[in-house]
């Protein structure tokens, strides 16, 4: 199974700039229709799209135990799991195609 590093440069923007910012980003991983209209797998931080990538296969995504996110196709099976760069502080599924991970910065 392939495994995909989200890099670490998605989170530079969002970098505390002094003691009682931000301490922790918001990612959210969707299958679902992309910006070009095909099916795909958006990746947003803060709610703006930081990456998207068509995958015809793509049916849903899983929270696995730890905090990555698998995207699997139709049969249910994993294509391909997400790994985030940071410490993950907390992880929900937020639906069958949606799931949401909170990470410190």
């Amino acid at each position: 199974m392939w495994r995909i590093f989200v890099d670490e440069s998605i989170l530079a923007d969002l970098r505390p700039r002094s003691e009682g910012e931000l301490e922790r980003a918001t990612v959210t991983v969707r299958v679902a229709d992309i910006r070009d209209g095909t099916l795909g797998v958006s990746l947003l931080v803060e709610g703006v799209v930081a990456g998207e990538w068509t995958d015809y296969g793509a049916q849903s995504v899983v929270l696995t135990a730890e905090g990555k996110v698998g995207v699997c196709g139709r049969e249910g099976t994993f294509r391909y799991l997400l790994e985030m760069p940071r410490r993950v502080l907390r992880a929900q599924q937020l639906a069958d195609n949606e799931v949401e991970l909170a990470l410190k910065l």
